[in-house]
């Protein structure tokens, strides 16, 4: 029987060439998987990132558990461990040098320690089913080499592990707020063998079982060592400051907005009523020219003109009176607003910070992102996002130390 019909071509070696038209549908089936996957995943993160069970850096953080337990669902880690051995370093995942031993001893293939000391560490491994061993070794001499091993900062240092000047520093600064921090990982001060394990081992992981952790390229102790990368989107997206600290950001040691678009007629005048009043009275009523400007050129005009017949004192109560109204200052919240949840997160994090008042809360914020804002809700989904990604990984690697 003849048809019109073609047949798939198979190619030699058993490769099936399918109908193009049969490609967007896998993909689209894909998708909807990852999408289904996704779904289950948060619900689930959110009830446990609730928990104390989980690290600080998800507490409270339902979307990043949720990639948390989706990147370990690919690696063979259940919620749970994905939650407690997964973490984000530098804005990179990975996972601790003990965990990759784990997953690749899961599928078969064997990973041993040949020596250990404080000064120098070696790890085997071999492939199933493979009579050659991938060695590691790992010295104090070559972490010192690579930049790992913190350095004394003079030669009469006291070393002392929880004493900054003790050792040589570097100041980063982020969105305003400058850390100094030591350079290296104290780690290897405080147990070197174990660092030097770390290093090791992943080593002989990465080399014998790369299809098992799919292609991670370092461990947590790894990027732990590294510096950080330098973020480089603050200066495009504000491209404006050239303010030396927090105090020129929020207006203190400059002139306010308000003064300085204050006409010079009525401070003059101000000036020669204050003359003209008794030797007696009081500085206050030349400072209470610029809240005089927030009325109307109106109710301004005749507190004026009566001073004339009345002495100072009562004009500067009456001047006071209209000023309450304008006390309540007024906002905008931008479109691009952030939401509830991101103040709320944001709001835990300057907790940790141990800023605990509305007003240090606010204050972080104007001097972070170089504005003036009056409430945290004209902060942009995007300014409150950076914030708590640098606070979030900040106090992770705090807590790692």
């Amino acid at each position: 029987m003849t048809t019109n019909d073609i047949a798939p071509y198979e190619a030699p070696g058993g490769v099936q060439i399918f109908d193009q038209q049969s490609a967007p549908n896998r993909v689209m089936e894909q998708l909807q998987q990852h999408a289904d996957a996704m779904s289950l995943a948060l619900d689930l993160a959110r009830k446990m990132c609730n928990t104390d069970l989980v690290p600080r850096m998800y507490k409270n953080n339902a979307e990043n558990g949720t990639a948390a337990i989706l990147y370990g669902m690919e690696i063979g880690l259940n919620p749970i461990q994905a939650l407690q051995n997964i973490f984000v370093v530098h804005g990179t995942p990975a996972i601790y040098a003990r965990t990759m031993v784990a997953l690749v001893k899961a599928r078969g293939y064997s990973v041993w320690t040949v020596e250990s000391t404080d000064e120098s560490v070696t790890v085997s491994g071999r492939a199933r089913g493979d009579a050659h061993e991938t060695t590691s070794t790992w010295t104090i001499e070559r972490a010192k080499k690579a930049g790992y091993v913190p350095t004394p900062s003079t030669e009469d240092s006291q070393r002392r592990p929880d004493v900054k000047d003790d050792w040589v520093t570097v100041t980063k600064t982020y969105n305003g707020k400058s850390t100094v921090s030591i350079v290296g990982n104290m780690k290897y001060v405080t147990d070197p063998q174990a660092m030097l394990y770390a290093k090791a081992a992943s080593e002989v992981c990465r080399r014998i079982a790369p299809e098992v952790l799919l292609g991670l390229a370092h461990s947590a102790e790894d990027l732990q060592s590294e510096p950080e990368p330098i973020q480089a989107t603050s200066t495009v997206d504000r491209p404006e400051p050239k303010n030396v600290g927090w105090q020129d950001r929020l207006g203190v040691s400059a002139p306010a907005p308000e003064k300085s678009i204050e006409p010079e007629p009525v401070t003059d005048q101000k000036a020669e009523v204050a003359k003209s009043a008794p030797e007696t009275e009081t500085p206050e009523p030349p400072k209470e020219a610029p809240k005089k400007r927030a009325t109307s050129a109106k109710s301004q005009a005749k507190p004026a003109e009566k001073m004339d017949d009345q002495p100072a004192e009562p004009a500067s109560d009456q001047s006071a009176e209209p000023e309450q109204p304008q006390a309540k200052p007024s906002y905008t919240v931008p479109k691009d607003a952030a939401t509830d949840a991101q103040l709320k997160r944001l709001g835990e994090l300057l907790d940790i910070e141990k800023l605990g008042t509305s007003a240090e809360k606010l204050e972080w914020i104007n001097s972070t992102f170089t504005t003036a804002y009056i409430n945290p809700k004209q902060m942009t989904s995007k300014q409150a996002k950076e914030a708590i990604d640098y606070l979030a990984g900040e106090q992770a690697k705090e807590a790692q130390q």
